[in-house]
């Protein structure tokens, strides 16, 4: 009961995290920035690309929201078009990356949610 209960918690905050990127990224200007490192990560089996940059506006490095999605995977020295959250300044969105849910997403977040509830109620 408390995985389903906890699914059914977090699967709505993943698609409205997505929809506001997708807004921002749609409605924000996007700048040019260096890329200052680029490495792969390993997560359990799962690489994970991880792109970080500058702001401009006050020379912290961060990770880049999205890097994993560029494609060709970016390397230091590239440039790259970003886009900077106004409300949090840390929070940087890989600018041509589609922030969108597919079908595919919304099909298998519910399944996970059907098989999670038949595990609990039977």
């Amino acid at each position: 009961m408390l995985a389903v209960l906890a699914w059914l918690a977090i699967y709505p905050s993943g698609i409205a995290s997505s929809r506001d990127n997708q807004r921002l990224a749609a409605n924000e200007p996007a700048q040019a920035v260096e890329v200052v490192s680029s490495r792969q990560d390993w997560s359990g089996k799962a690489q994970i690309w991880k792109v970080y940059v500058v702001i401009p506006s006050s020379g912290r490095k961060v990770e880049v929201i999205g890097g994993g999605e560029i494609s060709p995977h970016p390397h230091e020295g590239d440039r790259i078009r970003v886009v900077v959250d106004p409300g949090d300044p840390e929070s940087v969105l890989a600018a041509d990356v589609d922030y969108s849910m597919s079908v595919g997403d919304h099909t298998l977040g519910g399944l996970l949610a059907l098989f999670l509830a038949g595990v609990t109620f039977t």
